[in-house]
């Protein structure tokens, strides 16, 4: 008989249940290896944050956000910016800077079934 915190081992996709997030470094769908379940590429693009329900931009699972791309100008820093040494408005001026962390690519799969 198993308990609440028990597993039965025998059971199909125990290791991986519904909702899980695997990751690897090869392009191949899991259910092709592990014979069992629905796996959809995840996160495409993306890169995983852990939820934070304390952070309202973090505050809640499978939530999307962000930009790779910023548009500024001295104009609208300018109030928030000491420029000193020579730094003129123009200087300041930047369309379309990456914002892109340093990153690491790899594949991302969600079991949906």
């Amino acid at each position: 008989m198993l308990t609440s915190f028990q597993i039965d081992p025998n059971a199909v996709g125990v290791e991986y249940p519904i909702g899980w997030i695997l990751s690897s470094v090869v392009n191949t769908n899991p259910s092709t290896w592990l014979g069992y379940g629905t796996w959809v590429a995840f996160g495409s693009g993306k890169v995983l944050v852990g939820v934070d329900t304390g952070d309202a931009d973090f505050n809640t699972v499978e939530k999307t956000g962000g930009s790779k791309t910023a548009n500024y100008n001295h104009s609208i820093v300018a109030e928030n910016l000491r420029t000193g040494g020579g730094v003129t408005a123009g200087a300041l001026d930047h369309t379309g800077m990456s914002i892109v962390q340093p990153y690491i690519t790899a594949y991302y799969w969600k079991r949906t079934n």
